[in-house]
């Protein structure tokens, strides 16, 4: 191989890893412009590691009588579940990630193919990546609508108990993980926060706190998720 056919090839690659990094990272700004854990920057290295992995592993060991060109490549896969199960978590018994992480091995897939020098099929897929996540986002967000409530919940002066607030809560299937507790001038302050797709549901646990005996005072801000 003479030195310009050597500096073909290696603007292919620099051409194909800049494919993978503005892929990827076109996928990890839909997750991030939802807040969610992995953003662009990790969907960008996702894509241009496994790219660059899938080059070393089709080009560098053809000076060698005998070798795989998929083995390096297919470590790729094993490697990213280790990345997709960090971002799984459970929060309120409801598994949360798992889009993400689906995202996250997409991309790695995404990377093999600009590696491999099918860039046609990154990017079409990538294409696809971003569609699916927009679509089901819009669905989701009209049929499963939620709203975060915070509590925050005056108890009266020398009063300790707060089992009749936390009651309701349980009795509503709610049991909230983020409680914060503060004294001042000799009241407690309960605050907490609890989600609910039904905006009435949260009025009615609001009601309900209100009528405890030793709660002074209830103040309550939503938003919808």
């Amino acid at each position: 191989m003479n030195l310009s056919e050597m500096f073909a090839l290696n603007m292919e690659w620099v051409i194909r890893l800049v494919l993978a990094v503005v892929t990827g990272a076109m996928i990890g700004f839909e997750r991030q412009s939802r807040a969610k854990e992995a953003g662009m920057g990790t969907h960008a290295i996702v894509c241009v590691a496994a790219a660059a992995i899938t080059i070393v592993s089709k080009y560098g060991f053809d000076d060698t009588a005998k070798y795989d060109a998929a083995r390096l490549s297919a470590q790729i896969i094993s490697g990213i579940g280790f990345v997709g199960a960090g971002i799984i978590f459970v929060r309120n018994n409801t598994v949360q990630g798992l889009t993400t992480a689906a995202g996250i091995f997409a991309t790695a897939g995404i990377g093999i193919a600009f590696g491999a020098g099918l860039c046609g099929l990154g990017l079409f897929t990538g294409v696809l990546i971003i569609g699916i996540q927009y679509i089901l986002y819009r669905f989701r967000h009209k049929t499963l609508l939620q709203y975060d409530a915070r509590i925050s919940v005056t108890m009266q002066e020398n009063i300790t108990d707060i089992s009749g607030v936390m009651n309701i809560l349980r009795s509503r299937n709610r049991n909230p993980t983020e409680i914060k507790l503060t004294e001042m001038d000799g009241r407690r302050m309960l605050e907490t926060h609890i989600v609910s797709a039904d905006e009435k549901e949260i009025d009615e646990i609001i009601s309900q706190i209100r009528q405890v005996k030793s709660v002074e005072k209830v103040s309550l801000s939503r938003k919808q998720n």
